[in-house]
């Protein structure tokens, strides 16, 4: 038999000793033992209402955290990590999947409709996988999602702000940040081409330069002929359009 030495109340918990230990009572708990100075209870008593304490406890931690939305790996490894015993876990979970507190489902629809214009349907689906829905779930869920209803008028927009040396420079670059983002490869270049024209680079300055420096290096190595050719294939290599070059060369010679 165990007597209740001492009650204090400390924000929204009780804090009762009884026998020799304090516990941390919670209000539910503490009314529904009624819980009074001098009252004692038996070990099974005791038993009871520490474990059904815990489960209170945890139930108003996990509550707390489940303001914000949260997948069922999520939670469990936050409950974990507060040393929630696997029996409350398993309790909890399952409560919380009944009253849709917990929807894995919910939740993966939700990050894609707040996410979509950050990340193309790989990176989506990694990172949902990443916090613990199942693939098979994710697949499904993106299989409706139209990502070129999504993507082209933010490729439009980089498009026409993205700087570079030449056309095929802001191509790529353009290209390369979308792709990296998970957008389908195919439908980014798509767009691109679709869209050159709202592309621009000042690129004569740019050309001017590397002819310069290349005409210097190869006329060490080739008569005037061959240097000229050689320059042009160098140029094309770095992406610049025939009609660029010739603008130089037209100016140069």
């Amino acid at each position: 038999m165990m007597e209740i030495k001492k009650i204090e109340k400390k924000s929204n918990r009780y804090h009762v000793l009884i026998g020799n230990e304090t516990y941390e009572i919670m209000p539910i708990v503490f009314i529904k033992y009624n819980l009074t100075l001098g009252k004692v209870l038996s070990l099974n008593e005791l038993r009871d209402l520490i474990n059904e304490n815990s489960y209170h406890y945890f139930d108003d931690l996990a509550l707390k955290k489940l303001k914000k939305m949260m997948t069922k790996k999520e939670l469990i490894s936050y409950l974990q990590s507060k040393n929630a015993p696997i029996n409350v876990i398993n309790q909890l979970i399952e409560n919380y999947e009944r009253m849709k507190f917990i929807d894995d489902y919910a939740y993966a629809k939700a990050f894609i409709s707040s996410n979509e214009t950050k990340y193309g349907k790989h990176v989506l689906k990694e990172k949902l996988i990443e916090r613990g829905i199942h693939e098979n779930l994710v697949e499904k869920i993106l299989e409706y999602h139209k990502e070129n209803n999504v993507i082209e008028p933010l490729v439009l927009k980089k498009l026409s702000s993205t700087k570079g040396k030449n056309i095929q420079d802001v191509i790529n670059k353009t290209a390369r940040y979308f792709i990296s983002k998970g957008f389908n490869e195919d439908l980014v270049l798509a767009i691109i081409l679709k869209n050159k024209k709202l592309i621009k680079v000042n690129s004569h300055d740019t050309i001017k330069r590397r002819y310069e420096k290349l005409y210097v290096k190869y006329m060490k190595q080739y008569d005037e002929r061959e240097t000229h050719l050689k320059i042009k294939q160098k140029l094309r290599q770095e992406g610049f359009t025939l009609e660029e070059i010739n603008v130089i060369l037209n100016q140069e010679f």
